[in-house]
C-alpha cells in the first residue's frame, strides 16, 4: 500500500529560497513527494514541464526525523530552488506567481529553453552551484575560471577539451565513448558516479563511470549492461520528449544524491556521435 506523504511538512523541514517558499505557497505549483523523489509543475503545467528531483532511499525518513544533516538539507533545497526557478522561467521567460500583494518573477540563470549547447557549457564555467561539499569536480572548475580572472580581470571562455568521462569536471564537456570518435556529453554527478549521454537521431545512449561496484545493483535496475570500466544503455526514445523523461528516470532509479543541477537536454540533441 502506498503511503501519501504530505509535501507541506516536507518542505518546511528545508532552507527554500524566500522565492521558493512563496511560490509554493501561492498554490500555483503542484507538489508530490514519494520517497525516492520530488515532483513540482505547475497547476495547469504542460508534462515536459515537470521538473522531478531524485532522492536516495531513507532521505525523506531521516528528513522527518530531524535525523537528516544540514548538508543534506542544503543540497536538496539547493535543487528544489532550481526547479522552482526554472518553472518560474517558462512562459516567455518569465511567469509571476502571486500572493497577496506579493508579486515573485523568476527568471532562469544562464538558461533558458532556447538555450544552445555552446551557451550552456560557457554557463556551466562561470555559474558552478554551490556543492553539498567541495568536490573535486566543482573545485577544479572555480580553480580554472580563477586563472583566468587572475590574468584578464574577466572571465574568459574555457575551451572544453574532451576528455575521459572520470576526468570531466564541467557540465556538458564532451566526452569520450568506447569506440573512438564516439562523443557522450557530461552531465550529472554523485560523490560515487558520473553520468554521461548521447542523444542522436532518436536514439539515447547513457555511459555511467564511477564507483560501478558499490552502485551494482541500481545500476543493472536501471538496465546498465555493467563493463570493467563502465555501465551503458542505448535506447530508442524518438523523440526530445521522451528523451527528457528518460533521462530523469534513469538519473532516478541511480538512487544516489547529485551534486550537480538538473541538465538540460534539448541543446544535446544530435550533437554527439
Amino acid at each position: 500500500m502506498a503511503v501519501k506523504i504530505d509535501h507541506t511538512s516536507v518542505m518546511k523541514k528545508l532552507p527554500l529560497s524566500s522565492t521558493s517558499n512563496l511560490a509554493l505557497e501561492s498554490g500555483d505549483l503542484l507538489v508530490e513527494v514519494k520517497p525516492t523523489s520530488i515532483k513540482i509543475n505547475h497547476v495547469k503545467g504542460q508534462v515536459w514541464e515537470e521538473q522531478v528531483i531524485p532522492l536516495s532511499k531513507g532521505v525523506l525518513t531521516l528528513l522527518s526525523s530531524n535525523s537528516l544533516g544540514k548538508l543534506s538539507q542544503g543540497h536538496i533545497a539547493h535543487l528544489i530552488d532550481t526547479a522552482i526557478t526554472k518553472l518560474l522561467s517558462y512562459n516567455g521567460g518569465a511567469a509571476s506567481l502571486k500572493t497577496g500583494n506579493l508579486k515573485v518573477q523568476g527568471t532562469l540563470t544562464g538558461t533558458s529553453k532556447t538555450s544552445t549547447l555552446e551557451t550552456l557549457q560557457k554557463q556551466a564555467i562561470i555559474d558552478i552551484p554551490p556543492p553539498v561539499k567541495t568536490h573535486p569536480a566543482h573545485q577544479a572548475a572555480k580553480e580554472s575560471l580563477a586563472n583566468m580572472k587572475a590574468v584578464t580581470g574577466e572571465p574568459q571562455e574555457i575551451p572544453l577539451k574532451k576528455v575521459q568521462l572520470k576526468d570531466a569536471n564541467i557540465m556538458y564537456q564532451p566526452v569520450e565513448g568506447t569506440s573512438s570518435g564516439s562523443t557522450y556529453y557530461y552531465i550529472a554527478a554523485s560523490d560515487s558516479l558520473k553520468v554521461g549521454i548521447r542523444l542522436v537521431g532518436g536514439k539515447l545512449s547513457f555511459r555511467v563511470e564511477g564507483d560501478l561496484h558499490t552502485n551494482a545493483a541500481n545500476l543493472e535496475a536501471a538496465g546498465m549492461i555493467m563493463s570493467n570500466s563502465h555501465a551503458s544503455v542505448h535506447l530508442e526514445v524518438g523523440t526530445k520528449q521522451m528523451a527528457r523523461r528518460t533521462v530523469g528516470a534513469i538519473l532516478t532509479d541511480l538512487g544516489v544524491v547529485y551534486i550537480t543541477p538538473i541538465p538540460e537536454i534539448d541543446p544535446l540533441y544530435n550533437k554527439g556521435a
